[in-house]
């Protein structure tokens, strides 16, 4: 996978001919690059930007809100697609710091789970922007860990000392739980981004007396498609698959090492 960046100018540039440069550590190419205007500087070219990455909804029938800027102050015109998801309605909401608000809403609800919603915006002058936004659909869990006003972790009023056991597999859950811990941990999420096995792990953990997991997220130091290398939607479908599971305790990224006391 090979990371993206953008950048949008914000203001039209006059005709002519202009230069940009990118660099970045290990780029063997840093030399201009050009492009050639000849639109004139009146013509409005920019198309509208839309800010939204990713949301999380608690329920199917909520609203997606999408925020959009357009220079020319005239409302785009928005729609929406995402796979296995009925129509989705576009309802213009008032602006918002300056921006247009929308909200997003499929004749059927959100479908539970992870989605990528592709979001379209054209301005009056026919510029288009698209973008996918990642949208989380999930209820909260009855056991979710909160920190309390003490700074401790706590599940409906109880305390939970934070220690794990590190590699723990199904057929030692329960002895594990047995002698008092309340969390465990596996390595292998750190290089998988198998969710439906990661489900099945949580299962076990709850099968044997509400135990609880924290899950990594594929480092990618294998495949070279994981976190480390910037596929940060495997980190959204992860957490849109797992994130209501009552077993899941936390998220567990991962820790610098070889840094200089």
């Amino acid at each position: 996978m090979e990371a993206e960046t953008e950048f949008q100018i914000k203001e039209a540039l006059p005709p002519g001919t202009w230069y940009w440069r990118v660099n970045a550590p290990g780029c063997p190419d840093i030399q201009p690059w050009s492009v050639k205007l000849t639109a004139p500087i009146d013509k409005d070219c920019l198309p509208p930007v839309i800010h939204s990455k990713a949301r999380r909804l608690l329920n199917a029938n909520d609203p997606l809100v999408v925020e959009i800027s357009e220079n020319s102050g005239v409302q785009p015109v928005v729609t929406a697609t995402a796979p296995d998801t009925s129509a989705i309605k576009v309802t213009n909401l008032p602006k918002k710091d300056g921006n247009f608000i929308v909200s997003l809403l499929p004749e059927n609800g959100w479908k539970r789970g992870f989605s990528s919603v592709s979001v379209t915006a054209v301005d009056q002058t026919g510029n288009k922007a698209t973008k996918v936004v990642w949208l989380i659909c999930a209820p909260a869990p009855d056991n979710a860990v909160v920190i309390d006003k003490d700074g401790c972790y706590s599940q409906n009023g109880k305390r939970i000392f934070p220690f794990g056991i590190y590699e723990v597999v199904k057929p030692d859950m329960l002895e594990v739980r047995q002698a008092g811990f309340d969390v465990i941990h596996t390595y292998r999420w750190e290089g998988d981004q198998d969710d439906v096995e990661c489900r099945k792990y949580l299962d076990d953990c709850w099968a044997a007396d509400h135990l609880r997991a924290f899950i990594g997220f594929d480092r990618g130091n294998g495949s070279g498609n994981g976190i480390v290398q910037g596929n940060f939607e495997h980190v959204a479908r992860r957490v849109g698959a797992l994130c209501d599971h009552p077993a899941l305790f936390c998220w567990y990224l991962f820790e610098r090492r070889g840094a200089a006391a």
